[in-house]
C-alpha cells in the first residue's frame, strides 16, 4: 500500500551514496561544529531569550527558520557507522518542503486525517496517548494502555515493556524480539478491549534494532494503517539502523514517525541555540526519511523534561517557525519532569498543549511522568486533562491562550528543582480502570482555574 501522503523524496540511493562518499568527520568534531555554528547562528539572526516568557514573537520564528535551514546545509547530517557527512543542499531543503497532505492513520471507525495546522488554528491537533516509549511493567501493560485507549485519543504510542516474563532481555538476545512482539501485541488487544481495534498504534518502544522493528513491521504488528518510528540520532546524526528501517518503510509506503530530542547542555548551551537544532533535525529528517510526521521532543539534559521554562521556549519557537513557514508537519513529545499523580505533573502538561494549540503543532504525543525514567508513569487520567485543556482553548483568541500558558508555567516555575516523584498507574487507578477520586479531582482542579 502507497503511502497516501505525496512528497518529493531523494532518491534511497542517493541517500546512501552521499553517506559512503561524503566528508570525513569523526563525531567529536561533528559534535563541537553543532555547539559552535549553532551559537554563531542564533547570533547572527537575533534569536534570543529574554529569560522569562515561553512564547516566542513572530519575527524571530521567521529569522529561526532561516537560521535552520542554513545550519541544516552548512553542518549536514553525519552517519555516524562510517564517520562520513550527509552533504544537505539548499534544493534538498525546498524540495522536502513541497508537501502534500492526505495522510490517515488508524483503520474503520478509528481512521482519522492528519491535516496541516497552523499558528491560532481553531481545529484541535491530533492527540495521541500513551507513555510514549517510557518503562512499563508486565503487570499492568494492559490495563495502562487500555485505560489510554478508553478515551478521546487519535492513536495509542506504545510503552517500553520493563521485562518479559520477569527478566530483563539484552538488547541482542532472540528474548528481546519476543519482548517487542509481546509489546505490539498487547497494544492492540487493549485497543479491542477499548472498543476501538483500528486505533493506529505508534512504536514498537521495547527495541531500537532495526531487525526486531522490521520483524513486526507487517499486518500482523504495526501495519498500513499504524506508524512506525525511524528515528534519527540527535544533533543531526543517522546511523545504519535508520537507513535500514527507512529502505524496508519506502519500499512498503508505510507511515513512519521521525524522532529527535536534542539536549540543552549537551551539544548545545543555550535555549537559542537549541532552537536552532532542534528545527534542523526536523527539516533535516524531512530531506533523509521524509516522515509521515516528525517527532521533536528537546529536553534538559539535568531534568530530562520537556516542560522547563527555557526548553519551553525553543519548542514552542520552533513550532511557530515550522507552522508559519513550512507545511511539514511535527508532533510533540510531553517529557514531563514531576510523577504521575501530581498538581505539577498536570500543569506540566497544560503547558506544553496550550503552546501547541498556539503556535499550530499538528500532533501531541503523551505524557509521561519522570521522563519516562520510572516505570507505570502514564494513564487515561493524563489524556482527560489533555482533551479537557484542548476543549477549553482551541478557537479561543490567540492572547487568551498565551496569557494561559504564561500563568500556568508561574504555577510551576520554582518548583523544577523539588519536583514531587508522583505515584504509577497502579496507585493511580482502580476497579474498572478508572482513576481514584483523589486524582481525577486533581485532574477537574487544573482545569476549574481555566475557567
Amino acid at each position: 500500500m502507497q503511502s497516501l501522503l505525496r512528497r518529493l523524496q531523494i532518491n534511497i540511493e542517493e541517500i546512501i551514496e552521499r553517506a559512503q562518499r561524503g566528508e570525513c568527520r569523526n563525531e567529536q568534531e561533528h559534535d563541537l561544529i553543532v555547539f559552535r555554528e549553532s551559537e554563531r547562528l542564533a547570533k547572527k539572526h537575533g534569536i534570543v531569550w529574554n529569560g522569562e516568557e515561553v512564547l516566542p514573537e513572530e519575527k524571530m520564528a521567521d529569522s529561526l527558520f532561516i537560521a535552520a535551514a542554513e545550519f541544516l546545509v552548512l553542518v549536514g547530517v553525519l552517519y555516524v557507522d562510517e564517520n562520513r557527512v550527509i552533504s544537505i543542499t539548499d534544493g534538498d531543503v525546498e524540495e522536502a518542503l513541497r508537501v502534500r497532505h492526505n495522510v490517515k492513520i488508524g483503520r474503520g471507525n478509528e481512521e482519522v486525517e492528519l491535516k496541516k495546522r497552523k499558528p491560532g488554528d481553531g481545529r484541535r491537533p491530533l492527540y495521541v496517548g500513551g507513555p510514549i516509549g517510557g518503562a512499563v511493567s508486565e503487570e499492568v501493560f494492559k490495563d495502562l494502555h487500555e485505560s489510554i485507549a478508553r478515551e478521546d485519543v487519535c492513536g495509542l504510542y506504545t510503552g517500553a515493556l520493563e521485562t518479559y516474563n520477569g527478566v530483563q532481555c539484552a538488547a541482542k538476545s532472540p528474548m528481546a524480539l519476543l519482548a517487542v512482539w509481546r509489546e505490539v501485541e498487547w497494544a492492540r488487544e487493549a485497543c479491542v478491549r477499548a472498543g476501538k481495534p483500528g486505533l493506529a498504534l505508534f512504536g514498537p518502544s521495547t527495541s531500537s534494532r532495526a531487525e526486531h522493528f522490521l520483524s513486526v513491521a507487517n499486518s500482523m504488528g504495526l501495519g498500513p494503517s499504524d506508524v512506525s518510528e525511524v528515528y534519527m540520532l540527535d544533533e543531526l546524526k543517522v546511523d545504519r539502523e535508520a537507513i535500514v528501517k527507512l529502505v524496508h518503510h519506502r519500499k512498503l509506503g508505510n507511515h513512519v514517525i521521525t524522532g529527535q530530542c536534542p539536549m540543552l547542555g549537551a551539544y548545545t548551551c543555550s535555549a537559542e541555540g537549541l532552537a536552532i537544532v532542534e528545527a534542523a533535525e526536523a527539516l533535516g529528517a524531512y530531506v533523509i526519511v521524509s516522515p509521515t510526521i516528525h517527532g521533536t521532543g528537546p529536553v534538559h539534559i539535568n531534568y530530562h523534561a520537556s516542560s522547563l521554562p527555557e526548553v519551553l521556549w525553543a519548542s514552542n519557537l520552533v513550532c511557530l517557525a515550522l507552522s508559519r513557514n513550512s507545511d511539514i508537519l511535527t508532533g510533540r513529545y510531553y517529557w514531563n519532569l514531576s510523577g504521575m499523580g501530581t498538581t505539577m505533573n498536570l500543569l506540566e502538561t497544560s503547558a506544553q498543549v496550550l503552546g501547541d494549540i498556539y503556535c499550530g503543532r499538528e500532533m501531541i504525543m503523551g505524557p509521561v511522568g519522570r521522563g519516562g525514567n520510572r516505570p507505570d508513569m502514564a494513564s487515561g487520567m493524563d489524556a482527560q486533562l489533555v482533551n479537557g485543556v484542548l476543549d477549553l482553548f482551541c478557537g479561543k483568541p490567540s492572547d487568551a491562550v498565551a496569557e494561559a500558558i504564561e500563568r500556568t508555567v508561574s504555577q510551576y516555575r520554582e518548583e523544577v528543582k523539588n519536583a514531587p516523584e508522583g505515584v504509577p498507574f497502579g496507585k493511580c487507578y482502580g476497579r474498572g480502570l478508572r482513576p481514584k477520586k483523589v486524582y481525577s479531582r486533581m485532574v477537574e482542579d487544573i482545569l476549574s482555574r481555566f475557567i
